[in-house]
């Protein structure tokens, strides 16, 4: 079984793809899906295919098919009858001409939003704010806002399961364009990877590697031994084992890139407006099958189920901050406000906002109107406005890159050259006397690996040994740069290098703001904070920095990526993080939310300074 999701007016909607195996009856199938997925079913939540053309498991065949079955149900039409568990024998998939015709995207005939395939394995399970992440992310909100035709993918690189390796999300137009997954390939291996290799290889500088947790995948056999051999290939109908088709894909995808070709399934680069055509050859030899589903799909959720799912996500999650204030935002809001622009916060920070926006009017376009909060969003793509700038923030611990940098990146190993850099630098920084670094032979180390984003407009590296350190502390050893303790180091020792770090960021906001950009291409500023470590300064920093810089109005977005983090170094080795590190003091110890608020007034002030004297 494969799986895509969709956002189709916040809703997640899920498609499934079920392969039946040998030995084993399709009706056991069908029987289990109807006693456990009723309720998912009724809801729209699921649509299942069931495709018994298919003689052996082919992992891109049965991705495409799920990504295309995605593509193509006519969501919100109500093709599907209302009496009960129903299914249907039909030609689903349709001769669209144009990108528009694509379902998910004219559910509703006035939806115009861009929508995000994600490929899930029915042996994978996700977190369960998966969706609320995505839906809440800068660079996912950046990527589906921008040129229609502007490709864009990320590929969730958190948590270690091999199992999941291939968690990627892209935007319909990115599937189409890349035209699917290579069914050329061996049944098993490589195909996922091979998939985001050829979107960087096509759009590079909009292939992401975001932090989130990939989730976990369920053993293949109870035994284990079998499961790490035999289990994932058995039904595949090859003889080669897994570690043979996976190095034989690679050779192959290896090969195609090296002469260019960045697309699949077809003799010649697709032209865009012929793409969708190509659909129809992908996900199997044949167009016909049988959907099953329950109730009616609509366009979006229901008052009755968003109330029901809002209501249940608020009970267990939220609570009554004070008299008068409102209830923190659920998971469910989040997802629903994907397609919308980032809210403009109003509660404690709202007088910060407004004085940053006094602060920085001559910095806005005169062009640019405040959108109306009661203006309609639904079924528009609002663009970003000119000249605002997206914000990168990266950190890391040049002493322990050799050991946090594949795992980070997603890797089993480092390349020798990368590796024995890396080693060079944890002996440079580890030395006694003049321990200056690299900067840009820093950067282009992170970028080797994709850590850190490529072909940004501009970029600045911030070394916060400066600061003093709290490893030396045993107190504060454990935790990360999030503890609020932590953060008032950062933010109150040697103020005046905090100071330069923020109008080092603000030159280089300047500068991308008056560059000469092609059409198309977002403006971007990476921002390298780094440290011994990778756990206490450059994390502090990049704190400060992503609160002071989110609350301006010559921001677009922020985003901010811990290469510490991403290589499990906080959950293995670190405090977990703990409940005060994660934002989740004692509230009878009011304590940290007084630092936590004295030090974001230190980080907006130098904010708003180095406005002024830009």
């Amino acid at each position: 079984m494969s799986a895509t999701k969709a956002w189709t007016n916040g809703k997640p909607l899920v498609t499934s793809l079920p392969h039946p195996k040998k030995g084993i009856s399709t009706s056991l199938t069908l029987t289990f899906i109807e006693e456990h997925f009723q309720e998912e079913l009724a809801n729209g939540f699921l649509v299942v295919r069931f495709a018994n053309d298919v003689p052996h498991f082919h992992s891109p065949v049965c991705k495409n098919a799920a990504h295309k079955l995605a593509l193509l149900v006519p969501w919100g039409q109500g093709f599907v009858s209302s009496d009960g568990l129903t299914s249907l024998d039909t030609d689903w998939t349709r001769e669209p001409q144009a990108w528009e015709h694509v379902a998910p995207a004219t559910a509703a005939s006035t939806d115009r939003r861009r929508h995000i395939l994600i490929n899930l394995d029915a042996d994978n399970i996700l977190s369960g704010n998966f969706v609320g992440l995505l839906a809440a992310n800068n660079q996912v909100h950046g990527g589906i806002t921008t040129l229609p035709r502007q490709m864009f993918g990320f590929r969730c690189v958190g948590g270690g399961d091999s199992g999941c390796t291939g968690r990627m999300g892209v935007t319909q137009e990115t599937f189409l364009q890349l035209n699917g997954y290579d069914e050329s390939f061996y049944p098993t291996g490589y195909q996922d990877i091979d998939f985001f290799e050829r979107l960087k290889h096509k759009a590079p500088g909009w292939a992401y590697r975001l932090s989130f947790h990939r989730g976990w995948s369920i053993p293949n056999d109870r035994d284990e031994k079998v499961a790490q051999t035999t289990a994932k290939v058995q039904h595949s109908g090859c003889s080669l084992t897994w570690s043979l088709q996976n190095a034989r894909n690679r050779d192959s995808s290896k090969e195609q890139l090296s002469e260019g070709r960045w697309f699949r399934n077809t003799d010649t680069q697709p032209e865009p407006r012929k793409a969708l055509l190509l659909l129809k050859a992908l996900g199997g030899p044949s167009l016909s099958c049988s959907l099953l589903a329950a109730g009616r799909i609509r366009d979006g959720l229901t008052s009755q189920v968003r109330d029901g799912l809002t209501s249940q996500v608020r009970d267990g999650l939220t609570s009554q901050r004070g008299a008068g204030e409102d209830h923190a935002k659920t998971e469910v809001d989040e997802a629903m406000e994907v397609d919308q622009e980032p809210p403009v916060q109003a509660t404690k920070e709202e007088a910060a906002a407004a004085a940053d926006a006094a602060m920085e009017s001559a910095d806005e376009p005169a062009t640019a109107k405040a959108r109306p909060a009661d203006r309609p969003t639904a079924g528009m793509v609002l663009p970003p406005k000119r000249n605002k700038v997206y914000v990168d923030i990266v950190t890391c611990g040049v002493a322990n890159l050799q050991f946090t940098l594949a795992p980070a990146s997603g890797r089993n190993r480092l390349p020798a050259a990368l590796y024995h850099k890396c080693k060079a630098m944890r002996l440079l920084a580890t030395s006694k006397g003049d321990r200056a670094v690299d900067h840009n032979a820093l950067v282009e180390m992170l970028r080797e690996v994709d850590v850190f984003p490529r072909n940004t407009t501009e970029h600045v590296a911030l070394d916060t040994r400066v600061f003093h350190d709290p490893g030396n502390k045993n107190t504060m050893r454990d935790h990360i740069g999030y503890h609020p303790e932590i953060i008032r180091m950062v933010a109150e020792s040697q103020t005046t290098w905090f100071h330069e770090f923020v109008r080092f960021v603000r030159r280089a906001v300047r500068a991308a703001q008056e560059k000469d950009i092609p059409a198309g291409q977002r403006r971007s500023v990476g921002v390298l904070c780094f440290c011994k470590s990778g756990n206490h300064r450059s994390v502090a920093m990049a704190f400060l920095l992503q609160h002071a810089l989110q609350n301006s109005n010559i921001i677009e977005a922020v985003q901010c990526a811990h290469v510490t983090e991403m290589a499990g170094n906080w959950a293995e080795r670190q405090c977990g993080p703990c409940d005060i590190c994660r934002g989740q003091p004692n509230q009878v110890n009011t304590a940290h939310d007084n630092i936590l608020r004295q030090a974001k007034h230190r980080a907006r002030s130098a904010w708003k300074h180095a406005v002024q004297s830009a």
